[in-house]
């Protein structure tokens, strides 16, 4: 067997291909359940390996309802028959994930929609597992202020993804304010959506394991385009797409990008958005920036002596800070050739978690981590080649130019 064999990297074989075969036991057995643990699936999926490309089909192809309980739904939520609404309605779905899937529809007036059909009881079900890890938490020998607040941020987020009028209402949010060419969002049908229905318009495009790209110059333009959503949307807009992973973006053939799925996203507290600009304009060496501070300004060192926190500053968050400028130290930067930035990233983080008994972690810094981890895991996936540093760069002046009069 290969993964046996000797030999230098011996050992790192051997993790990816247990790190595979865990990725896909749970992932099958937890995706059948939807919900919660269709996300831990997902999560699984996250750490995915070059050798296991499948997995990321966890975030848009999971075993979908039948038809007929579709049907069921769509005529207890628009309290008439599909029929009276839809001219046609497809029955194989388009997409099918943790909360809810997707199929394809012609509305009577010519309009080609897409319909988010919620699967029933997901949402008591979410609650009653964030509220049984609530109580595991309290188990924890070490770090439970911090554990707290990550459940804390992942509850209000699912929260959030459960009710489709606030996915709507978002959605529209980022489509009258996000302005970039080649990007589009969906424009949601209001009067057809209810909290477990969303009706919207459908978008050109496939999931990212499904696309066919024309030629290198697309992906790449793609993958530039989905970087450059996350940087304007977290410094100029101050509001962001939290779940920016395969099953929420649509590409074109020619590299154009489709945004959907806007049930999670987060608003970035401006002292927050301040200390990252801060963090990279320093970084990229825009600006004198004392690192140090930043760190206990943002709660990576917590209440450590000043004799740990120089510790702790030199062995993790310096390292963590160094791997934030990967992709920033030349004019481009190959994702396809750095397999495993995201996954080193995540553990970069978690050493700076380790070596602090009570980290007093910024709040938002939770949710940006994983949704940076998230993106490049994406950009990854994708093989991308992109100008990252430009495009921060761009958006950094962007945030500091005057707003117009």
């Amino acid at each position: 067997m290969a993964i046996a064999k000797r030999g230098p990297d011996g050992a790192s074989q051997l993790g990816r291909w247990l790190l595979g075969s865990t990725a896909r036991r749970f992932g099958a057995a937890f995706a059948k359940r939807r919900g919660f643990s269709a996300k831990l699936a997902q999560f699984f999926a996250f750490e995915d390996t070059p050798d296991e490309p499948e997995l990321g089909r966890l975030f848009y192809d999971l075993p979908p309802l039948s038809f007929a309980s579709v049907q069921l739904i769509l005529r207890k939520e628009l309290r008439q028959y599909p029929p009276a609404l839809f001219a046609h309605l497809d029955p194989a779905p388009l997409g099918a994930a943790s909360i809810a899937q997707v199929h394809a529809a012609t509305l009577h007036g010519g309009d080609q929609v897409t319909i988010k059909v919620q699967y029933p009881s997901v949402a008591e079900a979410i609650r009653e597992d964030t509220a049984l890890l609530r109580r595991g938490v309290g188990y924890l020998p070490r770090h439970q202020a911090f554990f707290a607040e990550l459940m804390d941020e992942l509850a209000a987020r699912l929260e959030e993804e459960v009710d489709f009028t606030h996915e709507a209402h978002q959605t529209a949010w980022f489509a009258e304010r996000l302005d970039i060419p080649h990007v589009s969002i969906p424009t949601v049908y209001l009067e057809h959506s209810t909290p477990r229905l969303l009706v919207a318009s459908r978008l050109e495009g496939d999931h990212l394991g499904r696309a066919q790209f024309e030629h290198p110059e697309a992906r790449d333009r793609a993958g530039g385009l989905v970087l450059r959503t996350f940087w304007r949307s977290f410094f100029s807009l101050g509001r962001v797409h939290a779940d920016l992973h395969p099953g929420n973006l649509l590409f074109t053939p020619s590299g154009d990008v489709g945004l959907v799925d806007f049930g999670a996203t987060k608003a970035v507290d401006p002292p927050f958005a301040a200390l990252i600009a801060r963090l990279f304009r320093g970084l990229l060496g825009d600006a004198p920036v004392n690192l140090f501070e930043l760190a206990f300004e943002g709660g990576l060192l917590g209440q450590l002596s000043s004799e740990d926190a120089d510790r702790v500053f030199e062995t993790a968050v310096k390292p963590f800070f160094e791997w934030l400028l990967l992709p920033l130290k030349g004019p481009l930067f190959d994702f396809g050739a750095a397999r495993g930035l995201a996954r080193a990233g995540r553990s970069q983080f978690l050493r700076i978690v380790r070596s602090n008994p009570e980290p007093g972690l910024y709040r938002d810094l939770l949710f940006l981590n994983r949704t940076v981890f998230l993106l490049y895991s994406t950009l990854e996936q994708m093989g991308a080649t992109i100008p990252a540093r430009a495009i921060l760069h761009e958006e950094l002046q962007r945030r500091e130019a005057p707003a117009p009069s």
